[in-house]
């Protein structure tokens, strides 16, 4: 069986925080691992990457034998096609909710999205949407490190600046783009909408529309463990205020439309966006 559900991302606006909730409640069945990435074609290497961390974790002795079985699917299976990706819900037979979080879809394209909906057309969509600006600098300051094993204050400003134009992080932080794509092939209505801001302000909220979304019991003792662990500690260097400049300059047009489509939250970040433009301007007059 197919998924019923799918979270599309945006990388870094919370999509670890709802794989930690929905994984607690008793109508939803998650995959062990979040983002197996099937549909963007790199499901051989996250696979290879994910055994590897499982090794050093030398957790393999303590799995129970529902474990061991699907993992010996998800890491052995000599065929990575749409069965294999469908075998892997198969536990999920009888929850009412069976979903993959996977943040690298929403940089899927149009022809990767319409495979989607072929395999699986009645689908629901969640996707996360987080001030583009940070987002950027929070997946840069993250990716650069890891990958360079250096402070973010460390890193020269030319190459951050090439990471963060980079197609990858461009293509996910084009939030318009990308609901177009998915609300497009699947219905608006089928296409959720939250805001990082809200599991800040009101985590009890947006699990509960999460939850009426899916159609699933919105009782939020379910989440009583989770919903209110802090995403926010340790968020790392502030953004530089050049940079910052030069982002929301470059992202003003989108900025805009997000606010015109959304509301909410996003409607502070043009107005933030708006406040700091117009202050350098008035400095550099």
């Amino acid at each position: 069986m197919f998924p019923n559900f799918l979270c599309i991302g945006a990388p870094k606006a919370g999509t670890t925080w709802l794989f930690d909730n929905l994984r607690r409640h008793p109508d939803v069945w998650l995959p062990k691992y979040k983002s197996m990435q099937y549909f963007s074609g790199k499901a051989a290497a996250v696979r290879r990457k994910k055994f590897r961390r499982l090794l050093r974790r030398e957790v393999l002795a303590d799995m129970s034998w529902r474990q061991s079985l699907w993992d010996l699917r998800y890491f052995f299976h000599p065929r990575i096609d749409d069965r294999w990706y469908a075998s892997l819900f198969e536990a999920g037979r009888g929850y009412r909710a069976v979903g993959e979080i996977a943040p690298s879809y929403s940089a899927l394209d149009d022809q990767q999205v319409a495979r989607v909906r072929e395999l699986m057309p009645e689908t629901r969509v969640i996707f996360f949407l987080r001030n583009p600006v940070e987002r950027l600098w929070s997946h840069a300051m993250l990716t650069v490190v890891r990958n360079t094993g250096r402070q973010i204050e460390r890193v020269p400003a030319a190459e951050l600046r090439a990471f963060i134009a980079s197609d990858s992080s461009t293509k996910r932080t084009d939030y318009l783009e990308t609901y177009r794509r998915w609300s497009q092939a699947f219905g608006e209505n089928r296409v959720f909408v939250g805001f990082f801001e809200e599991i800040a302000h009101a985590p009890g909220e947006l699990l509960t529309r999460v939850c009426n979304f899916l159609e699933i019991d919105d009782d939020l003792r379910h989440f009583q463990q989770t919903k209110d662990r802090n995403i926010f500690k340790g968020l790392g260097c502030p953004l530089p205020g050049p940079l910052e400049v030069e982002l929301y300059r470059q992202y003003l047009d989108q900025l805009e439309g997000l606010a015109q489509q959304f509301g909410g939250p996003a409607n502070d970040w043009r107005q933030y966006a708006h406040s700091l433009l117009g202050k350098r301007d008035r400095e550099a007059a």
